[in-house]
């Protein structure tokens, strides 16, 4: 994924591209470790990812440590601690 990539995607020029993202005070590579941080999120609340790294390869991610870590630092726990204390909702 590239920000070129991705503003022919939205056919919108890569410079409009950071200008939008600029006001929002995010990078093009902070855009896109959130999204990939949500759907990791999502993933693992979804039964279909029946681990870990499949939810975390699911979401773009292709190195478990380096999505370990900034899972953590987001949502200020580890991947399994998230999808455990979601357990008791699902019964």
């Amino acid at each position: 994924m590239s920000p070129s990539r991705a503003a022919a995607q939205f056919g919108i020029s890569t410079r409009y591209l950071h200008m939008v993202l600029a006001e929002r005070n995010q990078t093009f590579s902070q855009s896109v470790m959130k999204r990939r941080l949500e759907q990791s999120a999502s993933n693992l609340l979804d039964e279909r990812f029946v681990n870990i790294s499949i939810a975390a390869y699911g979401a773009g991610f292709n190195d478990l440590s380096h999505f370990s870590r900034a899972f953590r630092n987001h949502y200020g726990m580890s991947p399994r601690e998230y999808r455990n204390s979601f357990a008791k909702f699902r019964g």
